[in-house]
């Protein structure tokens, strides 16, 4: 059964590889065709933009890997059906489950690898990239349509204009109220400077109330100690689905501990765990197609039940997400329906086909 076992996954594992290869191939010619839009702002070249997109490569490999297990499971299975070899080996008294289970196997490697790209390799190299794309076009990320982000700290609520780097904030206002939720203080800067002793706003003019009136002194150094940290200005200024597993829960305890929204952090955190499963359950669902009817289709219709079944996946996926933030639906709940929804049907015709 060695042999068995390391025939199919060879074969799975190599149809896979060749349809992430040509899926992610095309994803950047779509993306950089994109990205011209933008060439000529500031020193965006095309050349930079070819670059940008390269750099993006190992989030595309994440993004895709689960429609490519489809595919490439379907392509590959169905490679061997054509040519009998699965006939063969079910004719030597190997049953259909156990040609799962060796489907299984390089699947729980493929899921591995995915797991891997999307929690260590993709942030930091997309970090990165969108970084040296704001300073190509002069851009600065953030979480609002004119470039600024708020966000509330203990008894602060704190409005920063641009995020030029992650230890740097430019104009930026901090609105200090009291217990009983009277507003105390109004500091404003043109900077912020992060140190070891919390974020420094240089020539800060601070707009005191109390009870004998409103003082204004300017010019002066003032220190906010929160609990806002230089690495949650990557959060702000990223999509939460860039973001890995780590950071998305600090990032979540950061904004319960502020009574602050995290429905749509909550959601990308559980859609990553349940990203690796994906996969599984693609290369699962691919198993009873051939065996059954389609075991003598062509290699055409095969890819495009692939892409249908792979887009069906997405979209269900998609929707959830959307209302799951819009009507507060659990992210559990948001994040493994759609993989519920896809493997009991595919069990239930491997079972059918034994």
């Amino acid at each position: 059964m060695r042999i068995i076992d390391r025939y199919i996954a060879v074969t799975v594992a190599c149809y896979v590889i060749a349809a992430l290869f040509v899926l992610v191939i095309l994803q950047m010619a779509f993306g950089f065709l994109d990205e011209m839009g933008d060439v000529g702002k500031g020193s965006y070249t095309a050349g930079k933009a070819a670059y940008y997109i390269a750099m993006t490569t190992p989030n595309r490999v994440y993004e895709m890997f689960p429609l490519a297990a489809l595919i490439g499971s379907l392509l590959g299975l169905g490679a061997m059906a054509g040519s009998s070899e699965l006939t063969i080996i079910r004719a030597s008294g190997v049953s259909v489950y156990r040609i799962v289970f060796s489907v299984i196997k390089i699947g729980i490697i493929l899921s591995a690898l995915t797991f891997t790209i999307g929690e260590w390799l993709s942030p930091p190299i997309n970090s990165f990239a969108r970084s040296y794309r704001a300073d190509a076009i002069s851009e600065r990320l953030s979480v609002t349509v004119n470039g600024s982000f708020w966000l509330k700290d203990g008894d602060r609520v704190v409005s920063v204009r641009q995020a030029i780097s992650k230890d740097v904030l430019a104009d930026i206002v901090i609105y200090r109220y009291s217990n009983d939720r009277q507003l105390q203080a109004i500091i404003s800067a043109p900077k912020a400077q992060h140190s070891e002793s919390g974020w420094v706003l240089a020539d800060a003019a601070i707009t005191r109330f109390n009870s004998n009136g409103v003082t204004v002194d300017k010019g002066q150094d003032y220190i906010w100690h929160g609990g806002f940290q230089p690495e949650n200005i990557e959060v702000v200024s990223s999509r939460p689905d860039y973001l890995s597993l780590k950071k998305l829960w600090e990032y979540i305890g950061y904004q319960q501990k502020n009574g602050l929204e995290s429905a749509k952090y909550e959601l990308a955190f559980w859609n990553k765990l349940a990203s690796p499963f994906s996969t599984m359950v693609m290369l699962i669902i691919s198993i009873p197609f051939v065996f059954g009817s389609l075991r003598s289709v062509g290699t055409g219709q095969r890819l495009m039940l692939g892409i249908v079944l792979g887009i069906g996946y997405f979209l269900i996926s998609r929707i959830l997400s959307t209302s799951g933030v819009v009507y507060e639906l659990n992210p559990v709940f948001c994040a493994f329906f759609p993989l519920m929804l896809f493997l009991f049907p595919g069990l239930f015709a491997i079972y059918r086909v034994e």
